[in-house]
């Protein structure tokens, strides 16, 4: 009997599997609305300008990834005056990272012979914004002739540990042209899916019961 109930508490633990929880999840149909729902818009173009830096998207540059056709963010040279260096930035709300992170989003720039968009991308430390509190970052040059998927994965931070997702949009206002972000899904680890030791001491003493239960029948 106590073979079988072993057994069975071995067959639980193994057939458990890791879920993930969504703690942000953005299609960018109003980009006005991010701001009360704890997103952080930054500018530190130079000059500097009384502008957000990111606005929705307009649907006669491009289509969006997803429905509505103007269901984007995006950063553009037009948002600051000629000659300017543009540096604008966006922050998503934070979020734990004490079991690690994944963020998956679509990126597009508009394809215009001898201008391109760099854009960087990472996990901060905590709720920090400067370039020093990235604790996971990439620089891309935006691709042009879609819109493109990229992941992004951070591991456990340990406990108690915050970040925030950030983007910047930066470079001379004479060679950059307008970077899109759409369909933005972050996911974390749900800590109730994660075995305690407890059960993985479980699940080891279950395994080594098993060949023995084997030979039993």
């Amino acid at each position: 009997m106590m073979k079988k109930l072993i057994l069975a508490l071995a067959f639980a633990a193994a057939t458990s599997t890791a879920q993930a929880a969504v703690v942000v999840e953005e299609n960018f149909d109003k980009v006005e609305a991010l701001a009360g729902q704890g997103w952080l818009f930054q500018t530190r173009s130079i000059p500097s300008t009384a502008s957000s830096g990111w606005t929705q998207g307009l649907a006669a540059i491009f289509e969006a990834h997803t429905p509505p056709s103007d269901a984007y963010i995006a950063s553009s040279f037009e948002l600051v005056p000629e000659g300017s260096f543009v540096d604008d930035r966006l922050f998503t709300p934070a979020f734990s990272v004490a079991h690690g992170a994944s963020a998956t989003f679509y990126l597009r720039g508009e394809q215009f012979e001898d201008f391109f968009d760099l854009l960087s991308f990472g996990f901060t430390n905590g709720s920090g914004t400067e370039p020093e509190d990235f604790i996971l970052v990439q620089t891309i040059v935006v691709p042009t002739d879609d819109w493109t998927a990229f992941t992004i994965t951070l591991g456990a931070q340990g406990p108690g540990a915050t970040a925030r997702l950030g983007f910047r949009h930066f470079g001379p206002y004479d060679t950059a042209n307008i970077v899109a972000l759409d369909t933005l899904r972050i996911e974390i680890p749900d800590a109730g899916a994660i075995p305690e030791p407890a059960s993985l001491l479980i699940m080891g003493l279950g395994l080594a019961g098993l060949p023995l239960a084997r030979r039993r029948h």
